[in-house]
């Protein structure tokens, strides 16, 4: 065979390699752009529907239910690397208010549900155990707790800072700050003698170490400040202490049944102060009734910390609104605007990474910006977190409910303020 044939017989080898080569890179690439998807989403709820946080914890479930299941309403979430939008599955199981079951309900839902996403927005006793469980096993945990608490926890952990945890909540300085704007529109009709009604927990000492030092830097003198024994229900010596100290503003971050049953024997022992505002003692309009009934109505007028509520002029909160109408009858609660926006950022996290890779889910998690119902968001991936708009409320009774005005937010957000009613009634 000459040299000519040779030649030819190697090309058209060289050739048929090629095309081989060609048909298997396009079969490989078909396929990989054809595999098959999953047939959900899974996000796993570690709910508190008994148990002594019932009351926040149904309410999270609903809203959580009810943001994922208008989600599906529309599809789904579209995952580029599939090139379609694929469903959302909520499995969540009920860890009754016990931090112990808690952690073994995270695990459940990652090791054997195989979640790609975790919540479970609760105290941070409650809390912090389920986002302990995500660091263990790689599952991406975005929930609500005060942002100092999650940062300052973040650092001090024996495995190090969060690397799958998400924080989407508040800072207890912005409330604090926020608080000093309604001193400033009230104090200086008062004598300035302030009582600060706080139990000896996580939230009292806390809020007694950022607090006290702005009132007093503002001209206030502080009373009491006494932290209580936690579950105190009798406060007639407190009470007694208070009113011979002549306190015209009372600061408060108790729980709503303990400071009910504090405002019902302020009222017996005849003591009224000019002003009472403070955090956590009136999340939902329930709470007033809890607090004050509603004949006489002995919480309308009383300040409130409000970290959300419908009628901020954000995208969502109309949908909120229209959602928990056709859901429930229970009124609203301050933590829904988080948890309806805590599902959205899982959403827009998929969109953005393109994959159902945990890894790049998770990076993508710290790109997410937003207008969400709670106000403008931008994650910040050192910290892991994000906070939304901080304002302050006031119980008000109407039409034979309890609701809430806002009654100061910060200037340029947009959030309409209603004339504070001052003092209480």
């Amino acid at each position: 065979m000459d040299s000519k044939a040779i030649t030819k017989v190697q090309a058209i080898i060289v050739a048929v390699v090629i095309v081989v080569a060609a048909v298997a890179g396009v079969a490989y690439y078909t396929i990989a752009l054809t595999k098959p998807a999953p047939e959900s989403i899974k996000v796993g709820l570690v709910a508190h529907l008994t148990g002594g946080w019932s009351a926040g914890g149904i309410r999270q479930y609903l809203m959580v239910k009810a943001t994922i299941d208008k989600i599906n309403e529309e599809g789904g979430v579209y995952v580029k690397e599939y090139g379609k939008k694929i469903p959302l599955k909520l499995i969540y199981y009920d860890a009754e208010s016990d931090p112990a079951k808690a952690t073994n309900l995270a695990t459940k839902l990652i090791v054997e549900d195989g979640v790609l996403f975790i919540t479970s927005s609760a105290p941070p006793p409650l809390s912090f155990p389920v986002a302990e469980v995500a660091e263990r096993y790689g599952a991406i945990m975005i929930f609500q707790t005060m942002l100092e608490d999650f940062i300052v926890y973040g650092q001090q952990r024996a495995g190090g800072y969060w690397k799958w945890s998400w924080q989407i909540a508040s800072y207890i300085q912005d409330a604090a700050n926020a608080a000093a704007e309604v001193l400033k529109m009230f104090g200086e009709r008062t004598n300035k003698k302030i009582a600060m009604i706080q139990v000896d927990d996580v939230v009292g000492h806390t809020h007694t170490a950022i607090y006290s030092p702005i009132f007093e830097k503002m001209g206030y003198t502080i009373v009491f400040k006494d932290l209580l024994p936690p579950g105190i229900l009798d406060f007639t010596s407190v009470i007694t202490k208070i009113k011979s100290e002549g306190a015209e503003i009372v600061f408060t971050s108790v729980e709503p049944l303990q400071f009910g049953t504090f405002w019902r024997q302020c009222s017996m022992m005849g003591y009224k102060p000019k002003m009472v505002f403070g955090t956590r003692y009136c999340d939902a309009p329930k709470d007033a009734e809890a607090i004050g009934g509603t004949s006489p109505p002995l919480a309308h007028g009383l300040m409130i910390n409000m970290f959300w509520w419908n009628t901020y002029p954000f995208p969502g909160n109309e949908e909120i609104r229209e959602l928990w109408s056709k859901t429930t009858d229970l009124d609203m609660h301050m933590t829904l605007g988080y948890q309806y926006t805590i599902i959205q950022v899982m959403k827009r996290a998929v969109e953005i990474a393109g994959t159902l890779d945990k890894e790049a889910v998770n990076e993508a998690v710290g790109k997410v910006e937003m207008v969400a119902p709670v106000g403008p968001i931008k994650i910040d991936p050192q910290t892991r977190s994000a906070h939304g708009i901080v304002t302050y409320g006031q119980i008000v009774y109407k039409d034979g409910k309890y609701d809430y005005n806002i009654i100061w937010a910060p200037p340029g957000s947009g959030i309409k303020v209603t004339e504070a009613i001052f003092p209480i009634p």
